[in-house]
């Protein structure tokens, strides 16, 4: 890559940091480069056995979040995070709670089972997806998601800690990029007000 395409790079990014902010740029760069949900391919197992696409969740709402599944530090804490947004109920049929497992589980689906009931997931709104690393390489590319495992004795987690939030045509509503801006009341106000209101 030529010293001019670099420097052309970094002043356009100065030009739009300068404009719209590091919080702002971050959210327009990533309505940018989201592809639509449902139109990602790669084939999905679901915890009950399922083969699934994306697509399958077409017509549905949909909060998507991406964990290990033997991780114990901020993986739980987006499962807690999503469970809240339960209380108090008044959520529509059309929610469904889908966690993306950053392991390749495909050979041992029942792996799924058994982390819903570590976690006390027991609604049929939850869906826990596994699939092989080249598609779950895929979708990490596609959501700017960083993830990486270490081989050390007790394993250390290394991960982006991303919740999508799918309207039902397959549109990003909304891209939590940290655990620190989940504030669970306003999102549960946001998702009755406006999230699941029909166009």
């Amino acid at each position: 890559m030529s010293a001019g395409i670099v420097l052309a790079g970094l002043a356009v990014y100065s030009t739009l940091l300068s404009i719209r902010g590091e919080e702002d740029l971050w959210d327009f760069l990533d309505r940018y480069r989201s592809e639509n949900f449902f139109s990602f391919r790669g084939k999905w197992t679901a915890d009950d056995g399922r083969m699934l696409e994306f697509s399958n969740f077409k017509g549905n709402h949909l909060i998507v979040s991406f964990v290990y599944l033997e991780c114990s530090v901020s993986c739980p804490l987006i499962v807690q995070k999503m469970k809240l947004l339960e209380k108090g109920g008044d959520l529509p049929s059309s929610l469904k709670m889908i966690i993306i497992i950053l392991d390749d589980l495909t050979e041992n689906p029942s792996a799924l089972i058994e982390y819903k009931k570590r976690y006390g997931i027991n609604h049929d709104r939850w869906v826990l997806l596994t699939s092989d690393y080249d598609t779950l390489d895929s979708i990490a590319g596609s959501y700017r998601i960083y993830y990486q495992k270490s081989n050390a004795v007790n394993f250390n987690f290394t991960h982006s800690n991303r919740i999508l939030f799918v309207d039902p045509e397959g549109n990003i509503k909304k891209n939590i990029r940290n655990l620190a801006d989940f504030r669970d009341s306003e999102l549960r106000t946001w998702i009755q007000k406006e999230f699941v209101i029909s166009p």
